[in-house]
Formats: structure tokens, sequence, C-alpha cells
């Protein structure tokens, strides 16, 4: 065994060397990165936390403007098919009273649709649906409802994307964590690559996330999606001058709404 092996001193100062090599100057800077890399990721975690928290609210949302459309598509109907029943009756019995008065030989006043109306009980829950205003009101009131629900679920999908990619970032900043971590076992020049790539990846890492952030989320104005369920409604009427201004108001409120286009173009 040679002298330097066996000698104390010279092994602790062998050790104090290589322990110095550990710490050095560069390990103070990997400690300080190595904690801004924690915070980086507490704050992409509280993002995260956020776009799945709207995500949720808006998936409620979604859901109850869905129930709403189902129930007045189901009120349209309906006061449609009323609407062609109390004509049917309507045609049948001045038919009828023709008939009898040609019959008997004397003429009486034929009913008037506010009589034949009048057939529908009071509590009933199409009360509604005896004039064509009020059917044009449940029809729009659908297309209204159907038309959010659809500008909801585009928001709720983009909310949904949003928390992915926060995600994936966090799982890119835990490997920026690892190379920056590993590198304190290193020396050397092995320390100062490892290090210098977690740096890289870290900063790449917060360039993506501010992008995400960045990204608009889709929320269309309430008077634009109005705005097209009253030109739809319009066009279904036949009067495609008032549909086609309707729906060049919606563009006008918002030019990133497809669904006028969509409509005008029919």
């Amino acid at each position: 065994m040679s002298r330097a092996e066996g000698d104390p001193d010279v092994k602790e100062a062998v050790d104090t060397e290589d322990s110095e090599s550990v710490k050095g100057p560069l390990a103070r800077w990997i400690a300080v990165f190595l904690a801004s890399i924690a915070v980086i990721g507490a704050a992409i975690a509280i993002l995260q936390t956020q776009a799945s928290v709207n995500e949720a609210n808006t998936a409620r949302e979604t859901t109850r403007t869905a129930v709403s459309a189902l129930r007045a598509g189901v009120s349209e109907n309906g006061a449609a098919l009323l609407k062609k029943d109390i004509e049917s009756e309507l045609g049948a019995l001045r038919r009828e009273q023709g008939f009898l008065a040609r019959e008997s030989g004397t003429g009486t006043p034929p009913l008037t649709p506010d009589q034949l109306r009048a057939i529908v009980p009071q509590g009933s829950d199409l009360p509604g649906a005896r004039t064509p205003q009020e059917i044009r009101k449940l029809a729009f009131e659908s297309e209204n409802l159907s038309l959010r629900q659809s500008a909801l679920a585009e928001t709720r999908v983009t909310w949904n994307d949003r928390s992915t990619q926060y995600t994936t970032t966090i799982a890119i900043l835990a490997f920026a964590l690892f190379l920056v971590g590993f590198s304190l076992v290193l020396a050397g020049r092995r320390r100062l690559v490892f290090y210098v790539f977690g740096i890289v990846v870290t900063l790449l890492t917060v360039v993506i996330t501010v992008r995400i952030y960045l990204l608009p989320i889709p929320k269309t104005p309430n008077n634009a999606i109005a705005a097209t369920a009253a030109g739809t409604v319009a066009s279904d009427d036949g009067d495609q001058r008032r549909a086609i201004r309707l729906l060049d108001r919606a563009i006008d409120i918002d030019d990133e709404y497809a669904a006028p286009y969509s409509r005008r173009a029919v």
C-alpha cells in the first residue's frame, strides 16, 4: 500500500477536494435553478387546475343548456303538431257545417279560428301553441338554445385541450428537473452538459406554457347567437331577406362565429 493511501492527512485532503468538486460554485447555481423549476412547476399546476375547473363548469352549463334545448325542441314540435291538428279540425268542421247548412236550407256562420282554438284546455302544456307567432317564438327558443349548446361545447373542448397541454408541459418540466438534479452527482464537463441541457428544456417549457396561456378561448356573444337563431327561423319561414339581414348582423358582432356563415350559405 502506498504512503498516500495510508496517510490519513492525504486521504482527508482527497475527500475535501472531492467534496469541493461536488459542491463548488456551479453546485450552488444548480440548487438555485432546482428551486426555480419547482416554482415554475407549481405555477403550471395552478394553471392546469384552473383550466380543469373551467372545463368542468362549462361542461355543467353545456348539459343544462342541452336539457333546455331538448325541452324547447319538444315543445316546438308539439306546438307544430297541435297547429296542424287545429287546422285539420277547423277544415273538417267547416265542411260539416256547410253540409248541414245545405241539408237544412239555413245558413250558419262558420267557426272562427279563435273559437276552435278554445278547444285547447287552459291547463295544457302547450297553451301558447295556438298562433303562428307563438310557434315562431318556440322555434326561436329551440334554435337559440341549440346554438348556445354548440358554442358552449366548443368552449369546453378548448378548456379540456388546454388542461391536457398543461399536463404535458409539467411532464416535460419533470424531465428538466431530472437533468438538472442528476448533474449534481456528476463532475467536470458532464455536469455542465446536463445542467445546460436542463436549462434549455426548462426555458422551452416556459415558452410553450406562455404560448398555451395566450391562446384564445372561444366565447361567442349571446347577441350573435340570438341573431343567428332569429335568422334561421326567418329562413325556415321563407323570409330570406330578413334572414340574410339577421345573419349579417351576427357576423358583424362576431366575425369568427361559424354558424351564421353556414346558415347564410344555405
